[in-house]
C-alpha cells in the first residue's frame, strides 16, 4: 500500500487569498449586492466553507447556485493570476516520489485544474476532487483512501483552515495545519491537529514521519 499525501488547495498550495476576496466582490456585485469583502473578513470565517461565506456576504440561500456560477467563472478566467507559495511546487515533486498525492478542495476541480497546469504540477497529482463534486471532505478524504486501496494509518490532510483539520479528524486520518494559509496558527490549534508546518518545505519530514514516507532528499 503506497501512502496518501491530500492537500487542500487554497491557501495551502496556492495563495489565493486577495484573487478569491475580489472575486467574491466581483460576484456579489453582480448580484446587485455589493460588499466590501475582503481577506480579513476570509479570515474571520469560523466554517470555511462556500455556505459560510455566502452566510457571511449575505447571500439568500435561493440565490447561492446563482452566486457560485458567477464566482466559479471570475475564479476560472483569473486562474492566471494565482500564483504557488514559494518552494511549493519543489515540495509537491519530491514527496509525489514517495506516495499517492490528492487535493480536496471546495474549489471546483475544472479552477484547480487549470491552476495546476498553469504552474506545470498537475502532473505529480493522482486525484483532484473539487466542491463541484458533493459531499463532505472527510467523505472525499474516505474515497480516496477507498480508490488507492491505502488505509487511514498511512494518509495524512494538509490544510489552513478549522474545518479541513475537522475533516481530516473525522475521516481517521494525520492531519498537519499550515501556518502560511487563511486561517491564523492559533486558530487552527483548537482542532486539534497532529503537527504543524510553518512553511512548505517542513511538510517532507512532517508527512515522512506521520504516514511513515520512505526518508529522500528535498534538495533534490
Amino acid at each position: 500500500m503506497k501512502p496518501i499525501i491530500i492537500f487542500d488547495y487554497d491557501g495551502v498550495i496556492v495563495d489565493s487569498i486577495e484573487i478569491f476576496a475580489r472575486t467574491v466582490r466581483v460576484a456579489a456585485c453582480k448580484l446587485n449586492q455589493p460588499t466590501g469583502f475582503d481577506p480579513d473578513d476570509l479570515k474571520s470565517i469560523q466554517r470555511m466553507t462556500i455556505e459560510g461565506i455566502c452566510d457571511y456576504v449575505e447571500i439568500s440561500r435561493d440565490r447561492i447556485p446563482e452566486f457560485l456560477e458567477v464566482l466559479d467563472r471570475e475564479l476560472y478566467q483569473a486562474a492566471g493570476e494565482i500564483p504557488l507559495f514559494p518552494n511549493m511546487a519543489q515540495v509537491i515533486r519530491q514527496l509525489s516520489r514517495a506516495g499517492i498525492l490528492a487535493i480536496v478542495s471546495a474549489t471546483p476541480a475544472p479552477i484547480v485544474n487549470k491552476v495546476l497546469k498553469n504552474h506545470s504540477i498537475k502532473r505529480y497529482f493522482d486525484c483532484v476532487i473539487g466542491g463541484d463534486s458533493p459531499g463532505a471532505k472527510s467523505v472525499k478524504i474516505k474515497s480516496i483512501i477507498e480508490q488507492y486501496d491505502s488505509e487511514p494509518e498511512i494518509a495524512c490532510m494538509v490544510g489552513d483552515t478549522i474545518s479541513d483539520i475537522e475533516e481530516g479528524n473525522a475521516a481517521d486520518v494525520a492531519t498537519i495545519a499550515v501556518s502560511w494559509g487563511w486561517h491564523s496558527i492559533d486558530h487552527l490549534l483548537s482542532a486539534r491537529p497532529d503537527s504543524v508546518a510553518n512553511r512548505p518545505e517542513d511538510l517532507i519530514d512532517l508527512t515522512r514521519q506521520l504516514v511513515k514516507l520512505s526518508r529522500f532528499d528535498v534538495a533534490r
